[in-house]
């Protein structure tokens, strides 16, 4: 395998904002860290087993109508609302839909 100068690691960490860069001690290396995804951790849930925005989303397209028949609003104008794109917000509706299934309906079987 040839040394392409990366390396693959896992981190656990507390910081999750974003608005700093993860540090660690490299000592008096160049060594740069940049992340290529982030997790939540069960302990980032809440009782139904969603993430913080996963919850949020599921909140306000609920209250924005989303799930009304006919529908008030669509998935462009909901994903403004929650400052994302569409296909983010439809795969954070997905997990948490299935999250709240999961921990309820599911669950109860």
């Amino acid at each position: 395998m040839a040394d392409t100068g990366l390396a693959d690691s896992r981190l656990n960490g507390t910081q999750r904002d974003g608005r700093e860069p993860l540090c660690l001690p490299c000592g008096a290396t160049s060594v740069e860290l940049r992340p290529l995804r982030l997790f939540e951790t069960e302990a980032d849930r809440d009782d139904d087993g969603q993430t913080t925005p996963q919850h949020e989303a599921l909140r306000v397209v609920y209250r924005m109508g989303y799930f009304d028949m006919p529908r008030e609003s669509n998935l462009s104008e909901l994903a403004d609302e929650l400052n994302t794109i569409t296909s983010a917000l439809s795969e954070r509706l997905g997990r948490g839909q299935r999250q709240l299934l999961e921990r309820t309906i599911a669950g109860s079987t």
